[in-house]
């Protein structure tokens, strides 16, 4: 029994973090991960990111990522503040996808005791996403007697190339100061 809790508390305690390789600059970009993180701190951040990465062949991924947070109310040690996340990425090669990203975030932050607080936090955005069909090559174009051959038919049935949805995301957010600052 002892070993149980043991290993539940030190598993409870590890933290992972993945990178989606289609958008990896989530350290750079709070809210896409946890918008209650943006108010914790009580300075203004700006940041602009580019990536330019060569794939498989001759495709490439190209991100680039505008992040911004101010905190428009910061008043003993309550906190109000406001993110903004514009990116676009695109995949450039066959079937050129693009993805582009606006996203607002609002969040209130207290702390509770000295050097410990909570933050809550609303994140609401639009994501567009867009695939162009004209370079795609998929295995119906094979044909054993020529190989590929790229005036067959693709057999995909797409009814659209383009995708726009929202994107709504809440977080709650607890954070412990260093207290020997």
């Amino acid at each position: 029994m002892r070993l149980n809790i043991i290993v539940i508390a030190f598993l409870s305690t590890i933290s992972v973090y993945g990178q989606n390789a289609f958008f990896a600059q989530h350290t750079y970009a709070m809210p896409e991960s946890v918008p209650a993180k943006i108010g914790i701190d009580s300075y203004a951040i700006v940041s602009l990111l580019y990536k330019n990465q060569k794939l498989v062949r001759a495709d490439h991924f190209i991100s680039s990522l505008l992040f911004a947070k101010y905190p428009i109310v910061n008043h003993k040690n309550n906190r109000l503040t406001l993110g903004l996340v514009l990116s676009k990425n695109n995949i450039k090669g066959a079937g050129k996808l693009t993805e582009q990203l606006f996203s607002s975030t609002i969040a209130y932050s207290f702390n509770y005791k000295k050097n410990a607080g909570v933050s809550f936090a609303m994140d609401l955005g639009l994501v567009s996403k867009k695939i162009d069909l004209n370079d795609i090559q998929t295995g119906a174009m094979w044909t054993i007697e020529n190989g590929f051959d790229p005036n067959l038919s693709s057999g995909e049935n797409l009814s659209s190339n383009r995708l726009i949805y929202p994107k709504l995301n809440a977080s709650l957010y607890w954070f412990e100061n260093d207290r020997y600052k």
